[in-house]
């Protein structure tokens, strides 16, 4: 082999060693980069949604609560509010989940034209219920646009009866409204679109017993009035949208 061609071999092999260890400094560099700590603190863990959030929707009764010869509710409106305190400083298994405390204001009228046949004219008003409930939440995640939030709470109702009063030929017959608190749970699942606009569905029940007056003025005989107590099974599904700050 000539001098000239062992001379020229040496620069050509400083060349490449130079290239590759360009290339290997700039594929470590790279590979740091993704894994720098200051870049992984900057990504927030998933978390509840935590914050005040404001619903309303349809209220659909359920059960004897929409049966017409029971509760004969019918299709009403819901409106509350909810706040939510976050668990997540509580340790890593509580990062998603959260303390509920809210309240739901939910009204739904009555039909009694099956009663239409006993040739009565018939007065009804609503029921009115005041949902005071705690509970847990937990988050979900799904993407940043979307997550699912569910939520399971206890607590107490406010409830009121409508006035009912029927009139005939025969005279005038009337039930009292009464008040009544019961206990009460519920169960929600919200889908939060944008971290802020909620959709979801609510399902609500309590068992409220009422002490209702029932007075009667029939022809022939003499007005009367006796007190019974009722207890009605009181289930409602709630379709709603809100919006959480």
């Amino acid at each position: 082999m000539s001098p000239h061609l062992i001379l020229s071999e040496p620069p050509m092999t400083r060349r490449a060693t130079v290239t590759l260890i360009v290339a290997s400094a700039l594929l470590l560099s790279g590979h740091l980069f993704a894994q720098d700590p200051g870049k992984e603190s900057q990504t927030e863990p998933n978390t509840v949604n935590s914050g005040f959030q404001l619903f309303g929707g349809l209220g659909l009764p359920l059960g004897d609560f929409a049966d017409s010869d029971k509760g004969a509710a019918k299709t009403g409106f819901a409106a509350g509010a909810q706040y939510t305190i976050s668990l997540g400083d509580a340790g890593e298994f509580f990062r998603n989940s959260g303390i509920v405390l809210s309240g739901t204001y939910s009204n739904n009228g009555t039909d009694l034209g099956v009663l239409s046949s006993l040739g009565l004219d018939f007065e009804s008003g609503s029921y009115s219920n005041i949902w005071a409930l705690g509970g847990l939440k937990a988050t979900l995640p799904g993407s940043e646009s979307f997550s699912v939030d569910l939520t399971v709470a206890l607590g107490a109702v406010f409830s009121s009866s409508p006035k009912v009063t029927a009139s005939g030929p025969g005279g005038t017959a009337s039930l009292s409204s009464a008040s009544a608190t019961a206990f009460a749970m519920a169960f929600a699942g919200d889908l939060v679109v944008s971290k802020h606009f909620t959709f979801g569905m609510r399902y609500y029940a309590a068992k409220p017993q009422y002490d209702i007056e029932v007075r009667t003025a029939l022809v022939g005989f003499a007005p009367s009035q006796q007190t019974m107590k009722v207890e009605q099974p009181t289930s409602i599904l709630m379709f709603c949208v809100g919006y959480l700050f």
